[in-house]
């Protein structure tokens, strides 16, 4: 997106985020989360549940937790 001069923002994050939910995405989510982290969406509220229940899904509940607690 950003390659052909599109914007980023927090419902494409979450957008992104709601979409990956088998542990073999994780590193994709991993990814993803850092996009919101440098880019300052992590403390959207939706974007926020969406890391929550993404690493929960994935079976990384203090990945969760912390997410969840930031």
């Amino acid at each position: 997106m950003q390659e052909i001069g599109e914007r980023l923002d927090g419902y494409t994050m979450f957008g992104f985020l709601s979409g990956l939910l088998e542990p073999i995405m994780l590193q994709v989510g991993k990814g993803i989360h850092g996009l919101c982290l440098e880019n300052g969406f992590e403390s959207y509220t939706h974007v926020g549940s969406a890391l929550v229940t993404m690493y929960s899904r994935c079976g990384y509940l203090s990945s969760a937790y912390r997410a969840f607690n930031s």
